[in-house]
Order: structure tokens, then C-alpha cells, then sequence
């Protein structure tokens, strides 16, 4: 993972995620996280209430075992 400051992530890739998305099942104004994807198959999160603010990325093997453990509840309260 590597997170980029405010200085060194621009928000929006340089134009080279095409879009951000966050789930369809969020409310427009509600403090959602957004992914992206930007061409290099890194997978880039950020805060969509802070879309200048700092991005996470991550590999795409660590991205898909966070999902994995997702799917399956490890992180459930």
C-alpha cells in the first residue's frame, strides 16, 4: 500500500483513472470512500468527501484478498 499527501496525489490521476466510483448503495451525500483505477492496475482509494485529500493505493493481489476477506466477514462487527 502507499498512501499520497495532498502534494503528491492529485485526486484524480492526472485524468488517468477515467472515473472514480463508490458503491451504488451510498447516499450522494453521505461519507463514502471512492475507488479508482488507474491504468498501471494499481487500485487507488480515497475519501469522496475529500476528493483532494490524501489517496491509499494498493497492488491488485492486495486489493483482491482485502475483497476476499471481505466477502467472508472477517472484518464484520
Amino acid at each position: 500500500m502507499r498512501r499520497l499527501s495532498r502534494d503528491q496525489g492529485t485526486g484524480d490521476f492526472g485524468d488517468s483513472t477515467g472515473t472514480w466510483r463508490k458503491s451504488a448503495r451510498s447516499w450522494a451525500n453521505s461519507d463514502c470512500v471512492e475507488i479508482g483505477q488507474p491504468a498501471d492496475g494499481v487500485v487507488a482509494v480515497r475519501d469522496s468527501m475529500s476528493p483532494r485529500g490524501p489517496v491509499l493505493e494498493f497492488d491488485g493481489g492486495k486489493w483482491n484478498a482485502f475483497l476476499a476477506d471481505v466477502r467472508v466477514g472477517r472484518f464484520s462487527l
